[in-house]
């Protein structure tokens, strides 16, 4: 998950823009060739279609009113997970965009059954097996309640498979 917070939703195709571009220059070759986006106003401007057939990208309409498409699910997971965060850990509303961009951290960094061997979508997408997290955690943000995640071949047969800790926030952007 990539988060950006937009003033409006006229900034969409400009923060695409610059997640195209991150994400080709950082898999290369690979192009962006499809975006599946729901029917909002702003996906449908002149300026989306005409960017999109310059690039060569597909815009992928989701029906209205569908919520169990992927992309509704990633954002019910994350905006519960976001204000779970500003809930337990106290945080005023306005600053609701920095519960967003952790809980997007933590997704990415939680193993998930789908992946191969557990990985993380993290590690998938970097590459490395066993990615650790703990150079990007920084002091004092959200402080809420998280449980830590214990890997197959570092527990028992019966043994926990994760532990309570206290995420202190981290820097989505390091």
């Amino acid at each position: 998950l990539w988060v950006d917070e937009l003033a409006d939703k006229t900034k969409t195709l400009d923060s695409f823009i610059t997640l195209q571009l991150k994400l080709e220059n950082d898999k290369q070759p690979r192009k962006v060739t499809a975006i599946a986006r729901d029917n909002d106003a702003c996906y449908r401007s002149n300026a989306w279609k005409d960017y999109a057939n310059e690039h060569g990208i597909q815009l992928e309409p989701q029906g209205p009113y569908r919520k169990q498409t992927a992309i509704e699910r990633a954002m019910g997971t994350l905006g519960g997970g976001a204000r779970a965060a500003v809930h337990h850990g106290r945080v005023p509303e306005h600053k609701m965009i920095i519960s967003i961009e952790h809980t997007a951290f933590c997704i990415n960094q939680r193993p998930h059954s789908s992946n191969p061997s557990r990985r993380s979508p993290m590690s998938m997408w970097t590459g490395v097996q066993n990615l650790k997290m703990s150079h990007r955690v920084r002091e004092g943000v959200l402080f809420c309640l998280c449980y830590g995640h214990i890997y197959p071949e570092q527990r028992g047969k019966n043994a926990l498979r994760s532990f309570p800790a206290i995420f202190n926030g981290c820097n989505p952007h390091d």
